[in-house]
């Protein structure tokens, strides 16, 4: 009977836990949105993006990126330290993440290209996938909007 006690008093634990590294998540994650949201409007309204070359566009996407990694991994930094890195809330939300961008990127890129008739703008580097032209800010922007989307989507559910 103690064992089953024990038992549920950890895993009650282990939830609490979840919930604090979920919300401590998705807090950091609202209080950037406004800002990398701010900060792509001002490029976009000011025209600076057209003089942008392939290393302005990947700079402006990795220091827009970022911050989506480094504020949950420092807003969960007390709430699941005594997990190992790889089983970190954080960590697997990042992952997830990855993959959900990745997915988007293939299927949702082609279709909007192939079907739609987009055409970019931006310099490509060659760089192809699913036979579309695709750039690393694109990406790096695509992860930004699925996060915040993410995020969203948990607190209207």
């Amino acid at each position: 009977m103690d064992m089953l006690k024990h038992h549920e008093k950890s895993k009650n634990e282990n939830s609490a836990m979840l919930q604090a590294a979920v919300s401590n998540t998705d807090v950091a994650i609202a209080w950037f949105s406004p800002v990398w949201i701010l900060v792509v409007a001002a490029v976009v309204v000011t025209g600076h993006y057209e003089t942008w070359t392939g290393t302005s566009y990947l700079i402006c996407g990795i220091v827009l990126s970022v911050p989506c990694i480094l504020l949950p991994a420092s807003a969960c930094r007390r709430v699941d330290t005594h997990q190992k890195f790889w089983e970190r809330y954080y960590v697997r939300f990042t992952i997830w993440m990855a993959i959900v961008v990745f997915i988007a990127s293939y299927f949702f890129t082609h279709y909007f290209y192939t079907l739609l008739g987009v055409r970019y703008t931006l310099p490509t580097d060659g760089w192809e996938l699913n036979h579309v032209p695709i750039s690393i800010i694109q990406i790096l922007l695509r992860r930004l909007c699925s996060v915040c989307q993410r995020v969203e989507q948990s607190d209207v559910l």
